[in-house]
């Protein structure tokens, strides 16, 4: 309210009301980052003061802290701020270990190290994956082994019966837990051999022997050579061999004669040596067999395959050898003492008889050897017959043993007789010659 006077004192009075418009406010909101990195909008707005604004309205930004100004019509201005956040970074990290290789992120990485990469995580953004990278490698290794007739290797599991070079894999075998990958250089030993043979002493003529030994029970189940008075060498596979269970039963052209002794030798000509040997049995058949079972071949389990010259010995016969080398492996060779070529030993001294006495284009191997001195002789010093009649009595020629096992039973049947029918020195003679009763018949092996 307000008063007037005038010059003459008189007054006057008038009543204003003086508005304002209501106090300017600014204020502001954010929508919210999705994702590290990303943006929100910020919308300013105001109230009060005196429209039109300016400085209002919606703002794209990214995280911070922001102040906004806004002015009213009449200049009024008011302020806001608003801070905007964001999520953090979605990282993670993992120490892989691989062998040899590891293939992450389209990547394949051959060494250990430290690497990055970025993927889209399950609510669309960036996912950061660090790993550290350990490689480890596998390892290779090469083994030598020799073994008899056959080999099971645990590293695969097989059993190789030929010898070369096999390949493995321990998978995680080695001491970081990465594959060990193994050669084998093997050598398998062994040797079979597929043979036959004729002893003349129990030779019927018909291309079986006799077998009274068998029949009487006079056949040793254990192998004589390897003992008194024989004392043959043992080298490669033990001596000692039993026979068979069945071994004296009657199985016909099969049936057991006797033990023989076999040699593997290796060398030149004239004295190739013993490198291996092996007893075995013989049947009425030829057939020289394992002392096993009296079907197999016999098997050298410890002669490794190659060339070697064969010989075969017997305890009252004079033993032969191969002419030449024979190539001998564990899958079988055959060396046929009765066809085969077989070596003559050089004529110092004088040799008269062949290797073999051949009947019927047979080889068969000379008789008569009755005190194991490598030859057959009928007369002279040292000769056979007097064995046989050193056995039966000097003063009693006529005596006949009683059956048994014994290196003058020369025709094999089972007795020793000097004098009649069936005479071990009748054998003898038949050998050396009954014109020619002087003669030496030598046997024809290096020993």
């Amino acid at each position: 309210t307000y008063t007037v006077t005038d010059n003459n004192g008189c007054t006057a009075t008038t009543t204003i009301t003086v508005s304002e418009p209501s106090a300017l406010v600014a204020s502001s909101t954010s929508t919210s980052i999705i994702c590290n990195g990303g943006s929100a909008d910020v919308t300013v707005s105001a109230t009060g003061g005196t429209a039109p604004y300016t400085g209002t309205g919606t703002f794209t930004v990214t995280a911070g802290t922001y102040t906004y100004t806004v002015t009213d019509n009449n200049g009024c201005t008011s302020t806001t701020s608003i801070t905007v956040t964001q999520p953090a970074v979605i990282t993670m990290s993992s120490s892989p270990v691989s062998c040899d290789s590891y293939t992450w992120n389209m990547n394949t990485y051959t060494t250990s190290g430290v690497h990055t990469g970025t993927f889209t995580a399950a609510n669309g953004c960036d996912s950061v994956h660090t790993i550290n990278l350990t490689i480890n490698y596998s390892s290779s290794s090469t083994i030598s082994h020799t073994a008899s007739l056959s080999y099971t290797w645990p590293v695969t599991g097989m059993t190789y019966t030929n010898s070369g070079t096999y390949t493995g894999t321990i998978v995680g075998g080695n001491a970081v837990g990465c594959d060990s990958n193994m050669t084998l250089n093997l050598t398998i030993l062994g040797v079979t051999l597929n043979s036959k043979v004729f002893l003349d002493g129990p030779y019927n003529g018909a291309g079986l022997m006799h077998d009274s030994l068998r029949a009487q029970g006079n056949i040793p189940s254990t192998e004589p050579y390897s003992v008194a008075p024989f004392f043959k060498p043992t080298l490669g596979d033990a001596a000692g061999e039993s026979a068979f269970a069945g071994y004296l039963a009657d199985n016909g052209n099969a049936s057991i004669v006797d033990w023989v002794f076999l040699e593997l030798r290796s060398g030149s000509l004239p004295n190739p040596g013993v490198v291996y040997t092996q007893r075995a049995l013989v049947r009425r058949d030829g057939q020289i067999v394992s002392e096993v079972d009296g079907v197999s071949p016999v098997t050298f389990s410890t002669a490794p395959a190659g060339n070697y010259f064969v010989s075969i010995k017997h305890r009252n016969h004079l033993g032969v050898m191969t002419n030449a080398m024979q190539s001998l492996t564990l899958s079988g060779a055959t060396v046929d003492f009765t066809t085969i070529a077989l070596w003559t030993k050089p004529s110092i001294p004088a040799i008269v008889n062949a290797p073999a006495k051949v009947v019927s284009g047979v080889q068969i191997l000379w008789a008569g050897d009755a005190n194991r001195n490598k030859n057959t002789k009928y007369n002279g010093f040292s000769n056979d017959k007097e064995s046989v009649l050193s056995t039966v009595g000097t003063g009693t020629p006529n005596n006949v043993t009683l059956p048994g096992y014994r290196v003058e039973d020369v025709n094999m049947d089972g007795v020793v007789k000097y004098n009649n029918t069936n005479a071990d020195r009748l054998t003898i003679l038949g050998t050396v010659g009954t014109g020619t009763p002087n003669a030496i018949y030598n046997q024809h092996t290096p020993d």
